[in-house]
């Protein structure tokens, strides 16, 4: 049970507990190029949420860009040919040093069967990957709900295949979803909904980079289930 806040205190947004005593871009501005858009989201969180937060969003950007699905994108290739770069280079890039270790090639096709060729394939850091797009879901619920999601809900990632993506989307629009919401040119976009009965009880696709999409589901665990009924 989270600790009582007073009226003069703040919920952070990421943790649900602590004191919330600075301000986090909830769409990581490493994943942008200069001049920044001028809508960022940003939410109130604790110093520990906005310190953890920082390296992984570090990683995140590493991983979207080096993505072979991003290269036809100006501004990840941008970013890659730049900051990614010289991370890389000179071995600050926690993705790049997974990368260096255990990276083999893999036999690409297309959804059609076709043979696209062999790339490099990064094993990632699943839970750590979970987590951050857990983190963003959350800041962009606050954003819109002016609420925090519980801590004890349930969260499932899930990559989404770009050859796919369009009829999710299509399907998601008939049931009627929101969105998409854009931040940024050709670099983030997201749709969402949540529940009649349970605002709590969300669903959103993320898309990064006009390439990458993931989708994000939040639900009651099965013990808050049993226990309501």
């Amino acid at each position: 049970m989270p600790p009582k806040l007073s009226k003069q205190q703040i919920q952070c947004v990421y943790c649900g507990s602590r004191i919330a005593t600075t301000r986090d871009h909830v769409v990581p501005k490493c994943l942008f190029i200069s001049p920044l858009p001028s809508d960022m989201v940003t939410v109130r969180v604790c110093v520990e949420c906005n310190q953890e937060k920082a390296r992984n969003d570090l990683y995140l950007r590493d991983m979207l860009v080096a993505d072979i699905h991003a290269a036809s994108n100006p501004i990840a290739q941008q970013l890659l040919s730049g900051n990614v770069s010289r991370s890389f280079k000179t071995n600050r890039s926690d993705f790049a040093r997974a990368a260096r270790a255990k990276a083999k090639y893999e036999a690409m096709h297309s959804s059609g069967g076709i043979y696209l060729g062999h790339y490099p394939s990064v094993p990632l850091d699943g839970e750590r990957i979970a987590s951050i797009f857990k983190t963003i879901v959350r800041g962009l619920f606050y954003k819109l709900q002016k609420d925090v999601l519980p801590n004890d809900y349930e969260y499932e990632c899930r990559r989404v295949d770009g050859f796919h993506v369009q009829a999710l989307i299509s399907d998601l629009q008939r049931v009627g979803i929101n969105g998409p919401y854009l931040l940024g040119e050709n670099v983030f976009a997201c749709y969402f909904m949540y529940a009649d009965t349970n605002p709590f009880l969300t669903y959103w696709l993320l898309c990064f980079y006009n390439s990458v999409f993931v989708t994000v589901s939040s639900e009651p665990t099965t013990d808050i289930v049993n226990a309501a009924r």
